[in-house]
């Protein structure tokens, strides 16, 4: 398997995925759910302190309604950073076995 290829199906099993994401922003987007889902753990706690009051809900609800919209990019965006990573950690490790071999010195 090339490194395209593991990176490509590491990304498939470990990135988020913008099915569970819309079902968690239908369901249970006025506390944050999707947003825990998606890493963005700040706003997803905030999202679910403001939730516990009445008023809260006005704001939270119209919040999920417009992640509804914006869950797609938060996805892709996930996607791709875990890309890169990916990419910096695999050329990290292919020069680190590259320079680990030693010369022999020359007589």
């Amino acid at each position: 398997m090339s490194d395209a290829q593991a990176i490509e199906t590491r990304i498939a099993n470990e990135a988020p995925n913008a099915t569970p994401a819309f079902l968690l922003c239908l369901f249970l987007g006025m506390i944050g759910a999707h947003r825990f889902y998606l890493g963005r753990k700040f706003s997803g706690f905030l999202q679910l302190l403001i939730s516990l009051t009445v008023i809260g809900l006005v704001v939270t609800i119209p919040w999920a309604i417009i992640d509804l919209f914006l869950i797609g990019g938060i996805c892709r965006e996930e996607r791709e950073k875990m890309r890169q990573q990916l990419r910096v950690d695999m050329l990290t490790e292919h020069h680190a076995r590259t320079s680990s071999v030693k010369t022999e010195p020359t007589a």
